[in-house]
Parts: C-alpha cells; structure tokens; sequence
C-alpha cells in the first residue's frame, strides 16, 4: 500500500510541476505579446541655444531619470529611443508604452518639460541608406541585487 501511496504522491507532483510550468509559459507569451503592441509617442523639447548655467546638464539628467523611475514603476514593457531622423543634428526622442499607459505618460513627460511637444505618431523607419543604427543595453557588471549607480556616484 505504502508504494502505491508514493507512487500517487510523485504523480500529482509531476502534474502540478507541468502545471505550473504551463501557466508560466503563457503569462511569458502574454507579456511578450504586450511588448508587441506598444504606442509610439514622438517627444520634440525645445532647444535651448543660450549657455546658462553649467548645471544645467545635471538637471537635465535628474529630469531623464525621474522619467525612467516612472516608467519603470509601470511594471509594463516600454522603450526609450533617441534618434536623428534623415541627415540634420535635431535629435528626437521616442517613448513606446501601452496604449492604455498613453495618456499617464504623455502627462508625466509634460510635467517634467513642460515646453514639450508629446504627440502619438506611427511607427518610424530607423534605417537609413546613407546613415546608421546603434544600440545600447544596460546590464550589471556585479550582483543584480546592488542598485545602479547614480552619475554623481559614478
């Protein structure tokens, strides 16, 4: 009896490990399909020719990564893209979000540069025959459990 018992025992593991590891896999492919399906909002800021303060670039850093902590607080995929569109040196940004995260984004942002234009657009052409395309990833060089540095740690 005591076989049979433990025989039943590893069975209903066997099943709920399958069962677990399907119900996995789907909130994966769901999370995945989401990224698919991101809006594109195409962010212009105003161009400020005068040299002011030299810490202006600070500000502007702090502005960029309170954008960041907000987006990152979504808990949702989202994307940040800089670009140069065609030949020129106006640089455009891009933020890709949810549709239903749209209208929360294009608030913050607005909120951070008010002078900002934040309007949806349809998706672009990065590629270029006369220019070219880089990317950039973040990943930790130690233990993922330490928090990124700051630049005025760096």
């Amino acid at each position: 009896m005591s076989a049979l018992n433990l025989s039943f025992a590893i069975f209903i593991v066997v099943a709920a490990s399958f069962i677990v590891y399907v119900i996995v896999k789907k909130i994966k492919h769901k999370y995945f399909l989401d990224a698919l399906k991101l809006k594109l909002l195409s962010v212009k800021l105003a161009k400020k020719y005068e040299k002011s303060e030299k810490d202006d670039w600070i500000k502007e850093v702090n502005l960029s990564g309170q954008l960041a902590s907000i987006l990152i607080n979504l808990k949702v995929p989202f994307s940040l893209e800089s670009a140069v569109n065609y030949i020129g040196e106006e640089i455009f940004f891009y933020v890709a979000v949810p549709g239903d995260s749209m209208q929360f984004v294009m608030r913050q942002i607005q909120g951070l540069w008010p002078d900002a234009q934040v309007e949806e657009v349809d998706d672009y052409n990065i590629f270029n025959n006369t220019g070219f395309s880089t990317g950039v990833y973040l990943k930790q060089k130690h233990n993922v459990v330490l928090p990124i540095r700051t630049f005025e740690e760096a």
